[in-house]
């Protein structure tokens, strides 16, 4: 089974506190090098940690302003 939850405009965070508008440099000082980026046409940036061992992902969309559009965990 396939777990996805998308924050979108609504009010929902992960348990780390993190939600739209915030500065995307608060996530990666939690996270440091353990992720990857990549743009998406008409979404900005993706930037994205995968817990291997517990199959997640976690993905931060931002735009050119690096703050926080968007947050999406996806999981097995």
């Amino acid at each position: 089974m396939v777990l996805s939850l998308s924050s979108g405009e609504s009010a929902s965070a992960p348990s780390s506190g993190y939600k739209n508008g915030d500065e995307l440099t608060k996530a990666k000082a939690l996270y440091v090098d353990h992720g990857y980026t990549y743009w998406e046409m008409g979404l900005g940036k993706a930037t994205v940690y995968t817990d291997q061992e517990n199959k997640i992902s976690l993905m931060f969309w931002s735009q050119e302003d690096e703050t926080i559009s968007g947050i999406w965990l996806s999981g097995e």
